[in-house]
Protein backbone atom coordinates (compact mmCIF):
# COMPACT_ATOMS: atom_id res chain seq x y z
CA UNK A 1 0.00 0.00 0.00
CA UNK A 2 1.05 2.96 -0.03
CA UNK A 3 0.09 6.58 0.82
CA UNK A 4 -1.22 9.80 0.56
CA UNK A 5 0.60 12.31 2.86
CA UNK A 6 -2.29 15.77 3.80
CA UNK A 7 1.00 17.80 5.35
CA UNK A 8 -0.19 15.91 9.37
CA UNK A 9 -0.53 12.39 8.83
CA UNK A 10 -0.87 10.09 6.14
CA UNK A 11 -3.45 7.20 5.35
CA UNK A 12 -3.41 4.00 2.99
CA UNK A 13 -4.25 3.56 -0.55
CA UNK A 14 -5.00 0.63 -1.85
CA UNK A 15 -2.77 0.92 -4.67
CA UNK A 16 -2.40 -2.71 -6.00
CA UNK A 17 -5.90 -2.43 -7.00
CA UNK A 18 -7.90 1.00 -6.78
CA UNK A 19 -11.06 0.53 -8.90
CA UNK A 20 -12.90 3.63 -7.11
CA UNK A 21 -12.00 6.65 -5.08
CA UNK A 22 -12.71 6.62 -1.18
CA UNK A 23 -16.76 6.19 -1.11
CA UNK A 24 -17.81 6.94 -4.66
CA UNK A 25 -18.33 3.10 -5.20
CA UNK A 26 -17.03 1.48 -8.32
CA UNK A 27 -17.96 4.21 -10.87
CA UNK A 28 -15.94 3.80 -14.50
CA UNK A 29 -15.32 7.09 -15.02
CA UNK A 30 -13.63 8.01 -11.00
CA UNK A 31 -11.96 4.41 -12.09
CA UNK A 32 -9.33 5.84 -14.76
CA UNK A 33 -8.30 9.04 -12.41
CA UNK A 34 -7.60 7.22 -9.56
CA UNK A 35 -5.79 4.48 -11.33
CA UNK A 36 -3.40 6.89 -13.31
CA UNK A 37 -3.05 8.82 -9.61
CA UNK A 38 -1.95 5.88 -7.62
CA UNK A 39 0.05 4.21 -10.11
CA UNK A 40 2.17 7.29 -10.67
CA UNK A 41 1.61 8.06 -6.47
CA UNK A 42 2.93 4.26 -5.90
CA UNK A 43 6.42 4.80 -8.20
CA UNK A 44 7.10 8.40 -6.76
CA UNK A 45 6.72 6.27 -3.47
CA UNK A 46 9.20 3.33 -3.99
CA UNK A 47 12.77 3.95 -1.85
CA UNK A 48 15.16 6.49 -3.31
CA UNK A 49 17.79 3.18 -3.42
CA UNK A 50 17.57 -0.57 -2.64
CA UNK A 51 17.18 -0.93 1.29
CA UNK A 52 16.67 3.19 1.91
CA UNK A 53 13.87 3.65 4.53
CA UNK A 54 13.07 7.46 2.24
CA UNK A 55 11.06 7.33 -0.67
CA UNK A 56 11.61 9.50 -3.68
CA UNK A 57 8.22 11.38 -2.96
CA UNK A 58 9.71 12.22 0.53
CA UNK A 59 13.21 13.78 -0.60
CA UNK A 60 12.11 15.14 -3.90
CA UNK A 61 9.51 17.43 -1.77
CA UNK A 62 11.34 18.32 0.73
CA UNK A 63 13.96 19.78 -1.39
CA UNK A 64 11.44 21.88 -3.44
CA UNK A 65 10.05 23.29 -0.14
CA UNK A 66 13.34 24.06 0.67
CA UNK A 67 13.84 26.09 -2.76
CA UNK A 68 10.73 27.51 -2.39
CA UNK A 69 11.42 28.80 0.91
CA UNK A 70 15.38 29.75 0.05
CA UNK A 71 14.55 31.45 -3.34
CA UNK A 72 16.66 28.85 -5.18
CA UNK A 73 18.00 29.09 -8.14
CA UNK A 74 17.53 26.41 -10.57
CA UNK A 75 21.36 26.28 -11.16
CA UNK A 76 21.53 26.02 -7.33
CA UNK A 77 19.43 23.39 -7.32
CA UNK A 78 20.77 21.58 -10.56
CA UNK A 79 23.96 22.15 -8.36
CA UNK A 80 22.20 20.09 -4.85
CA UNK A 81 20.64 17.43 -7.09
CA UNK A 82 24.03 16.91 -9.01
CA UNK A 83 26.14 16.89 -5.43
CA UNK A 84 23.30 13.69 -4.16
CA UNK A 85 23.80 11.88 -7.51
CA UNK A 86 27.41 11.36 -6.69
CA UNK A 87 26.88 10.82 -2.62
CA UNK A 88 24.20 8.46 -3.60
CA UNK A 89 24.71 4.43 -4.40
CA UNK A 90 24.33 3.91 -8.03
CA UNK A 91 21.25 2.29 -8.01
CA UNK A 92 19.09 5.37 -6.72
CA UNK A 93 16.16 7.31 -8.21
CA UNK A 94 16.51 10.70 -6.65
CA UNK A 95 16.39 12.91 -10.13
CA UNK A 96 19.36 14.65 -10.89
CA UNK A 97 18.41 18.08 -11.83
CA UNK A 98 14.91 20.65 -11.46
CA UNK A 99 13.73 19.33 -14.97
CA UNK A 100 13.18 16.14 -14.25
CA UNK A 101 12.33 17.20 -10.56
CA UNK A 102 9.40 18.83 -11.90
CA UNK A 103 8.49 16.21 -14.63
CA UNK A 104 8.06 14.02 -11.35
CA UNK A 105 5.63 16.85 -8.91
CA UNK A 106 4.02 17.85 -12.73
CA UNK A 107 2.55 13.89 -12.72
CA UNK A 108 1.94 14.28 -8.89
CA UNK A 109 0.18 17.40 -9.20
CA UNK A 110 -2.90 18.89 -10.67
CA UNK A 111 -3.52 20.91 -14.24
CA UNK A 112 -3.25 24.34 -14.42
CA UNK A 113 -3.87 26.07 -17.84
CA UNK A 114 -2.26 29.52 -18.55
CA UNK A 115 -4.53 31.91 -20.77
CA UNK A 116 -2.87 35.01 -22.30
CA UNK A 117 -4.68 38.39 -20.85
CA UNK A 118 -4.91 42.17 -22.14
CA UNK A 119 -2.42 44.26 -19.64
CA UNK A 120 -5.26 46.24 -18.60
CA UNK A 121 -7.55 43.45 -17.92
CA UNK A 122 -10.42 43.87 -20.70
CA UNK A 123 -10.09 40.50 -22.31
CA UNK A 124 -8.92 37.02 -22.16
CA UNK A 125 -6.89 35.64 -25.36
CA UNK A 126 -9.12 32.41 -25.46
CA UNK A 127 -11.40 30.65 -27.45
CA UNK A 128 -12.41 32.99 -30.63
CA UNK A 129 -9.81 35.55 -29.83
CA UNK A 130 -7.07 33.32 -29.02
CA UNK A 131 -4.87 34.27 -31.98
CA UNK A 132 -4.95 37.92 -31.69
CA UNK A 133 -2.05 39.94 -31.25
CA UNK A 134 -4.00 43.17 -29.59
CA UNK A 135 -6.58 43.91 -27.53
CA UNK A 136 -9.97 44.74 -29.29
CA UNK A 137 -11.00 47.02 -26.47
CA UNK A 138 -7.65 48.91 -25.34
CA UNK A 139 -5.82 48.22 -28.74
CA UNK A 140 -2.58 47.47 -26.14
CA UNK A 141 -0.26 44.66 -27.48
CA UNK A 142 -0.38 41.12 -25.91
CA UNK A 143 3.31 40.38 -26.25
CA UNK A 144 6.20 42.68 -24.69
CA UNK A 145 8.74 44.11 -27.22
CA UNK A 146 11.78 42.01 -28.17
CA UNK A 147 14.97 42.83 -30.28
CA UNK A 148 15.10 39.07 -31.77
CA UNK A 149 14.02 38.32 -34.99
CA UNK A 150 13.91 34.76 -34.81
CA UNK A 151 10.20 34.34 -35.87
CA UNK A 152 10.24 30.64 -33.62
CA UNK A 153 11.37 32.45 -30.54
CA UNK A 154 8.42 32.28 -27.71
CA UNK A 155 6.45 35.38 -27.23
CA UNK A 156 6.29 36.69 -23.91
CA UNK A 157 2.72 38.10 -22.87
CA UNK A 158 2.20 41.18 -20.74
CA UNK A 159 -0.19 39.62 -18.19
CA UNK A 160 -1.21 36.06 -18.21
CA UNK A 161 -4.49 34.33 -16.28
CA UNK A 162 -3.66 30.74 -14.71
CA UNK A 163 -6.78 28.81 -14.65
CA UNK A 164 -7.49 26.22 -12.17
CA UNK A 165 -10.00 23.53 -13.12
CA UNK A 166 -11.88 22.48 -10.15
CA UNK A 167 -13.35 19.28 -11.13
CA UNK A 168 -10.24 17.78 -10.96
CA UNK A 169 -9.74 19.25 -7.44
CA UNK A 170 -12.94 18.19 -6.47
CA UNK A 171 -12.49 14.96 -7.90
CA UNK A 172 -8.71 14.50 -6.05
CA UNK A 173 -10.56 14.71 -2.31
CA UNK A 174 -11.60 11.38 -2.71
CA UNK A 175 -8.43 10.01 -3.48
CA UNK A 176 -7.55 10.19 0.51
CA UNK A 177 -9.34 7.83 3.01
CA UNK A 178 -9.33 11.41 5.68
CA UNK A 179 -10.61 14.09 3.02
CA UNK A 180 -13.61 11.56 1.51
CA UNK A 181 -14.97 11.27 5.29
CA UNK A 182 -14.86 15.03 5.37
CA UNK A 183 -16.43 15.97 2.73
CA UNK A 184 -19.51 13.53 2.96
CA UNK A 185 -19.91 14.19 6.91
CA UNK A 186 -22.55 16.53 6.47
CA UNK A 187 -24.76 13.33 5.32
CA UNK A 188 -23.59 11.41 8.20
CA UNK A 189 -23.36 13.86 11.42
CA UNK A 190 -26.07 14.20 14.20
CA UNK A 191 -27.84 16.76 14.12
CA UNK A 192 -29.30 18.58 17.23
CA UNK A 193 -32.24 20.49 17.30
CA UNK A 194 -31.89 24.10 17.66
CA UNK A 195 -28.27 24.11 17.01
CA UNK A 196 -25.69 24.88 13.89
CA UNK A 197 -22.82 23.35 13.76
CA UNK A 198 -22.51 22.80 10.40
CA UNK A 199 -24.18 24.85 7.48
CA UNK A 200 -25.84 21.77 6.27
CA UNK A 201 -28.12 22.18 9.76
CA UNK A 202 -29.24 25.92 8.17
CA UNK A 203 -32.70 26.28 7.27
CA UNK A 204 -31.31 27.63 3.53
CA UNK A 205 -29.24 24.19 3.29
CA UNK A 206 -32.39 21.81 3.68
CA UNK A 207 -34.15 24.03 1.72
CA UNK A 208 -32.20 23.51 -1.24
CA UNK A 209 -32.05 19.71 -0.09
CA UNK A 210 -36.19 19.61 -0.30
CA UNK A 211 -35.65 21.59 -4.10
CA UNK A 212 -33.31 19.32 -5.28
CA UNK A 213 -34.30 15.99 -3.84
CA UNK A 214 -32.20 13.98 -6.89
CA UNK A 215 -28.94 15.74 -5.95
CA UNK A 216 -29.66 15.79 -2.67
CA UNK A 217 -29.69 11.96 -2.06
CA UNK A 218 -26.74 11.33 -3.40
CA UNK A 219 -24.05 12.20 -1.00
CA UNK A 220 -20.87 12.93 -2.65
CA UNK A 221 -21.75 15.50 -4.76
CA UNK A 222 -20.15 18.56 -4.11
CA UNK A 223 -21.90 21.94 -3.96
CA UNK A 224 -19.89 25.39 -4.53
CA UNK A 225 -20.25 28.56 -2.99
CA UNK A 226 -18.79 31.64 -4.83
CA UNK A 227 -18.64 34.66 -4.04
CA UNK A 228 -17.09 37.94 -5.21
CA UNK A 229 -16.23 41.04 -3.07
CA UNK A 230 -15.11 44.39 -4.31
CA UNK A 231 -15.32 47.61 -6.17
CA UNK A 232 -16.18 49.26 -9.42
CA UNK A 233 -15.44 52.72 -10.16
CA UNK A 234 -18.44 54.46 -12.62
CA UNK A 235 -17.57 57.91 -13.14
CA UNK A 236 -17.25 59.91 -9.55
CA UNK A 237 -18.70 57.24 -7.79
CA UNK A 238 -17.77 53.58 -6.29
CA UNK A 239 -20.05 51.12 -6.40
CA UNK A 240 -19.41 48.34 -3.64
CA UNK A 241 -20.15 44.66 -5.19
CA UNK A 242 -20.93 41.48 -3.99
CA UNK A 243 -22.27 38.77 -5.60
CA UNK A 244 -22.72 34.83 -4.16
CA UNK A 245 -23.92 32.68 -2.82
CA UNK A 246 -23.57 31.72 -6.43
CA UNK A 247 -23.15 27.85 -5.78
CA UNK A 248 -23.79 25.48 -2.18
CA UNK A 249 -20.14 23.72 -0.74
CA UNK A 250 -20.34 20.70 0.87
CA UNK A 251 -16.79 19.22 1.75
CA UNK A 252 -15.61 19.82 5.56
CA UNK A 253 -17.06 18.67 8.90
CA UNK A 254 -17.66 21.06 11.63
CA UNK A 255 -14.10 20.57 13.20
CA UNK A 256 -12.58 22.31 10.06
CA UNK A 257 -14.99 25.41 10.18
CA UNK A 258 -13.98 26.56 13.77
Amino acid sequence: DGAVDDGTRSYPLDTSSSSYYYGCGPYDYVSGLADQFYKVLHDAEQPLWNSCTTSQLVVVTELVDIKADGQLSERIYDRISQWGDHIMPRDHSFPVDYYNTKKLMKDLGLPMQKIDACKNGYMLYWKDDINLDYCKFCGEARYKPTRERNPNRTKTPYAVLRYLPITPRLQRLYASQATAEEITWHANHQTEEGSMCHPSDAEAWRHFDRTHLDFAAERHNVILVCALMGSHRMGSTVARILVGPLYLHRTISHRECA
